[in-house]
């Protein structure tokens, strides 16, 4: 089934697991067609894939120097970079197709290699904190332009939407008057009136494989690149009183639901 047209082109940068999987479902549901995909990968371990469907493969590592110039003749305004790679910092490309008034979406924020391990930056600057922070000033000071969605991915991403319209069903069930949420803002105070203080997603990996593990053998299920380069980063824990916004008697105005 066929969900929606596109008639621009689409850069997939990155061709691993997720993309790999990811071109046939583009494929399907979308009015695109093969020569509108242009894949740019750090190898050719996904060759076989996209020779099967028909898109054009280019093997390139994709560096802090020369990113603009192999990305920039593949962009116009209504194009679409789909970012699946790793060691490709997501603001460079963030800011580049804003440049170029093109669309973007990511599973996560990425820095440039080093960015999770590099001695002369504090912890604090080599946190997950930081390249978020990164993120949303830059969305602070951009103004209007093209969209660009980072960290659609599993959790957040995919849960990040099954939030939202668990909320809805929520206000629908409780008969709330409610116009559809536009901005972070208006999500939060439909959870305010729906008085949830908290919302705890946890995941159980379901995943086997027909060979038992071997003792002394550690295994992990996803991006092995991406779980080392986490690894590295240093721990973080943080805490907030966001308590404090809320009116001390939200729950006798009508902002809960029994």
């Amino acid at each position: 089934m066929k969900y929606a047209p596109f008639p621009g082109n689409l850069v997939m940068v990155g061709f691993g697991s997720v993309g790999q999987a990811v071109l046939p479902v583009l494929l399907k549901h979308l009015e695109i067609r093969p020569g509108q995909i242009g894949i740019i990968a750090a190898d050719d371990a996904g060759a076989d894939i996209a020779r099967k469907h028909g898109v054009e493969l280019t093997v390139r590592r994709l560096t802090e120097e020369d990113y603009q110039a192999v990305l920039e003749p593949r962009l116009k305004a209504g194009d679409f970079l789909l970012n699946l790679s790793v060691d490709v910092a997501s603001l460079a490309l963030v800011e580049l197709c804003w440049r170029r008034g093109a669309l973007y979406l990511d599973t996560c924020i990425e820095p440039w290699p080093g960015g999770y391990d590099d001695p002369s930056r504090t912890p604090s600057q080599r946190s997950n904190y930081a390249l978020r922070e990164e993120i949303l000033a830059f969305r602070r000071h951009k103004g209007a332009g093209p969209t660009a969605i980072p960290t659609q991915g599993a959790n957040p991403g995919l849960a990040s939407l099954f939030v939202k319209q668990a909320l809805l069903d929520m206000a629908g069930h409780c008969r709330l008057p409610i116009s559809r949420p536009a901005s972070y803002e208006d999500w939060a105070e439909l959870a305010r009136r729906l008085d949830i203080k908290v919302i705890h997603i946890a995941e159980r990996d379901t995943q086997t494989s027909a060979r038992r593990k071997e003792r002394e053998e550690f295994v992990n299920t996803w991006s092995v690149m991406g779980f080392v380069g986490e690894g590295q980063q240093p721990a973080e824990l943080g805490w907030g009183t966001h308590e404090r916004h809320w009116p001390a008697d939200a729950g006798r105005h009508g902002y809960g639901c029994d």
